[in-house]
């Protein structure tokens, strides 16, 4: 936890993160649109939480795509 990554960080390399991981988030509010291409095993999910003062938040406006995107 030495050098945690923001949302967008996490979401441009997922093949570093693998089934069972955690991934930290800086707190903070995260505007715009966000996909995610993360896939955890049903034993081992990933789990996203965040670290540091506050809580981590994703504003998406009034985005309303179906589909995987958060």
């Amino acid at each position: 936890m030495n050098a945690p990554w923001d949302l967008q960080t996490a979401l441009d390399h997922p093949a570093q993160v693998q089934p069972g991981d955690t991934i930290w988030l800086l707190g903070g509010t995260y505007n715009g649109n966000y996909e995610s291409f993360l896939e955890g095993d049903p034993d081992k999910p990933i789990i996203v939480r965040s670290i540091g003062d506050g809580a981590a938040k994703i504003d998406g406006g009034s985005y309303n795509e179906p589909g995987g995107a958060i």
